[in-house]
């Protein structure tokens, strides 16, 4: 039985596929809030009066490993006062299959403001570069392999994380781009398979 391993990438605004690599952000252009702005906005709000939801089209489905898993992050702010975001961050898990998750990832985003009583996404993108998954060692990808995996998202503001909840969905890795070989230090770009 041949190795199979999930590859998560996140979206480089202009990038292309680079294998097996980490994340890069993805940038989401937005004005920037002035310092006074943000000091006294956060002065009165607390992270009680925030609350964020995630979803994706590709929740619950079975998706190639080429595919890509969008996701669309909202958050509402019930305060009066107006709160900073400055990204979303990813925490993923494998719940079936024995592939390996991604890393906790970080999409910033330049800093911008939730307006107070307001909803507002704050982001909406795919998660990874190039699909969802890669094979190692030239196989694995005959699509005997399918992996269930969990995606959660917290919206990353200036009072702290805000649980944006969870989606599953599930990998199936048929003619998969391959793993990037490793590094000139010897460490794998891909974790090892559990």
């Amino acid at each position: 039985m041949r190795t199979k391993r999930l590859l998560f990438m996140g979206l480089a605004l202009g990038s292309s596929l680079f294998g097996c690599s980490e994340p890069s952000p993805a940038t989401i252009a937005s004005p920037s809030p002035s310092p006074s702005q943000a000091a006294t906005s956060a002065a009165a709000v607390t992270l009680a009066d925030l609350s964020a939801i995630a979803s994706s089209p590709q929740a619950g489905i079975v998706l190639n490993c080429r595919d890509s898993v969008i996701a669309r992050v909202s958050l509402t702010n019930r305060s009066g006062k107006a709160v900073v975001v400055t990204g979303v961050l990813r925490k993923s898990r494998s719940l079936a299959g024995g592939c390996t998750p991604a890393a906790d990832f970080n999409y910033t985003s330049l800093p911008r403001l939730a307006e107070a009583s307001s909803t507002s996404v704050v982001m909406e993108t795919a998660l990874f570069t190039g699909g969802s998954g890669c094979c190692t060692g030239g196989g694995g990808c005959d699509g005997r392999f399918t992996c269930t995996s969990e995606d959660s998202l917290f919206v990353v503001t200036n009072l702290g994380q805000v649980p944006a909840g969870s989606f599953t969905y599930q990998v199936n890795f048929r003619d998969c781009v391959a793993c990037a070989p490793r590094l000139a230090g010897g460490e794998s770009l891909c974790a090892a398979p559990r």
